[in-house]
């Protein structure tokens, strides 16, 4: 562990050499190493303080296209409908009209699914294989977004009135 500074001698480093020496501390044999350890250590210190700031560079990104599928979940993760976004970048070029799955086969809504990977691709002039992400949706947080649902609060709305 290093020695601790002593606040003396580098008070004393910062005044001249026939200041320095009409102080009663003053050793001729100690005080002339110190004082210019002590001078190059605050001159190493100040250089080392000089904050220059750091460019920030704006890189661009390259405008990626790709598809986001939400599906509405009942509890026991139970698909009720789902619906898909396509993006440039990230701004959204795109979506699908949401739909019930209730009375849709795996098969069939797999072929759905495709159709509109494929619909993406024509829209936006550029293949869209997979969709990127799946976002999960509990009905118990988010609304039904089909309009007509039983399970929209503005649905049950209407009919309360």
């Amino acid at each position: 562990m290093p020695k601790p500074v002593n606040q003396r001698c580098q008070q004393c480093a910062l005044l001249s050499a026939s200041e320095a020496r009409q102080k009663a501390c003053w050793d001729s044999q100690l005080c002339h190493k110190r004082r210019s350890f002590y001078r190059h250590k605050l001159a190493l210190a100040q250089t080392h303080q000089v904050n220059e700031p750091v460019p920030v560079l704006d890189v661009p990104l390259p405008d990626t296209v790709y598809a986001i599928l939400y599906r509405y979940l009942i509890e026991g993760n139970i698909l009720h409908a789902i619906a898909a976004e396509l993006y440039r970048g990230d701004q959204l070029i795109a979506k699908t009209r949401p739909i019930h799955c209730g009375a849709l086969t795996d098969r069939v809504l797999r072929m759905y699914l495709q159709s509109v990977l494929e619909t993406f691709t024509h829209h936006s002039g550029t293949s869209v294989a997979l969709f990127r992400e799946m976002v999960d949706l509990p009905l118990s947080r988010h609304p039904c977004p089909v309009a007509d649902c039983h399970l929209n609060p503005t649905q049950r709305l209407e009919e309360l009135l």
